[in-house]
């Protein structure tokens, strides 16, 4: 109890808190409201685009706030990481329109995408300043900054959808509210605690080069979860990819309520790797796994009950057809937070090189299956098929990377102890 009085009156904490659960949760009532008052084709449309520029979003977010923030040294000026998003910001905007243009997108398809990719290009920018603020252990302002403009743009969403009843002109409201709270809030913030600027020097090079790992990282992961979405919208109807979106949202909470587990043990996992023995490693990282799992698997419990019922209810559709399907779905995101979870294991331990081929590897066979299966059976069934089975292979190739350098990780300790004993 007092700890948990301890991490209420921590501002840090608590804001950061508040304001990445509104930033990662709002996108599941937006589904639900647009679905009601807009129909399940609008819907289908609307999911598409949002979650195709998330997938471009990793292009804007390169290297990450992280990245940024563990940058005790400054080897690089805060006005470099500023200028890198203004730079990889605009490459997103350019492979965003090179995008839709290739696959031949009608104008209301194209239109919601680069609205979109308009908002994440404000929203990558503003982290670079979100970075500059934790820096200087100003973590609240981070997480009111986004409370502030998630509420602000969903107002102006709503508002915009109910004089006109269009998503692409609703869309525009966050743009408007991301673009509105950078100016009047992120910028003069910033700039209390350093210059903020744009610059093109040499060493801008040198951080796009450092950081490309984490970039790779970070694309190929959402690549890994929007591949079926992608397939989905080029064999099927907008209606399929409306019904889709709505069945794998469990998935996406689930394995969103991973990183609330992950995140607050990363520097205890790293302490224990660096300092305290691999097997109390190993134990903390085996008791995550089966809490997660244990978690997982009572919420397919759960599902199969009511899920279908809650969906049909909250979207006013009919979803009893698939209470099987919800439920594997529900499998699909324990597999996607098992992986989030592993990756983050394996960064602390910093096998990076490995991690890099098991993210291609779990891409390739996330588009074969994908591809093959929806392209067999043609239906809504089926690409949720795909999806599991691709949530599946990613969780078991990171598993296997895990456990290979797990071994090595032992056998390179042995060694050592081998050689101290040996002096």
């Amino acid at each position: 109890m007092n700890k948990i009085l301890a991490i209420t009156k921590n501002k840090n904490v608590l804001w950061n808190v508040i304001g990445i659960s509104i930033n990662s949760f709002y996108s599941l009532f937006l589904v639900i409201f647009i679905t009601r008052f807009n129909g399940i084709d609008a819907s289908g449309q609307f999911s598409f685009a949002f979650y195709i520029a998330s997938m471009f979003q990793t292009i804007g977010n390169y290297g990450g706030r992280i990245f940024q923030v563990s940058d005790y040294n400054e080897k690089y000026e805060d006005r470099t990481y500023v200028s890198l998003k203004m730079v990889t910001g605009i490459i997103m905007l350019i492979v965003s329109i090179i995008f839709c243009i290739i696959n031949g997108y009608d104008i209301i398809k194209m239109s919601l995408i680069m609205i979109f990719i308009l908002y994440r290009f404000v929203e990558s920018f503003s982290d670079s300043l979100y970075g500059i603020l934790q820096k200087h252990d100003n973590l609240a302002a981070v997480g009111k900054s986004l409370t502030i403009k998630v509420t602000i743009s969903l107002v102006i969403f709503f508002i915009l959808d109910f004089i006109f009843k269009n998503v692409v002109i609703s869309s525009l409201g966050f743009v408007i509210g991301f673009t509105l709270i950078l100016f009047i809030y992120d910028i003069p913030l910033s700039r209390k605690y350093s210059e903020i600027g744009i610059c093109f020097k040499p060493e801008l090079l040198k951080l796009l080069k450092e950081s490309f790992l984490v970039f790779t990282f970070s694309f190929l992961s959402i690549m890994i979860l929007n591949i079926t979405r992608y397939i989905v919208d080029m064999k099927l109807t907008n209606e399929i990819q409306g019904y889709f979106s709505i069945l794998i949202m469990p998935s996406s909470l689930i394995a969103l309520s991973t990183q609330f587990v992950v995140q607050p043990m990363i520097k205890t996992l790293s302490d224990k790797y660096n300092l305290h023995g691999i097997k109390k490693f190993v134990k903390d990282v085996n008791i995550m796994m089966m809490g997660v799992s244990g978690f997982g698997l009572l919420c397919c419990l759960i599902t199969y009950f009511i899920g279908v019922d809650i969906l049909s209810i909250v979207y006013g559709i009919n979803f009893m057809n698939y209470r099987f399907s919800l439920t594997f779905m529900i499998m699909a995101g324990i597999f996607s937070g098992l992986s989030t979870m592993l990756s983050t294991v394996l960064t602390i331990m910093r096998k990076l090189n490995m991690q890099f081929v098991g993210y291609v590897l779990s891409t390739l066979i996330s588009l074969i299956v994908s591809f093959s299966i929806i392209v067999m059976y043609n239906n809504l069934n089926a690409a949720l098929f795909a999806y599991l089975i691709c949530m599946c292979c990613q969780f078991l190739i990171m598993l296997c990377i895990y456990f290979i350098q797990i071994h090595n990780a032992h056998k390179d300790r042995s060694i050592l102890e081998e050689k101290y004993n040996e002096a």
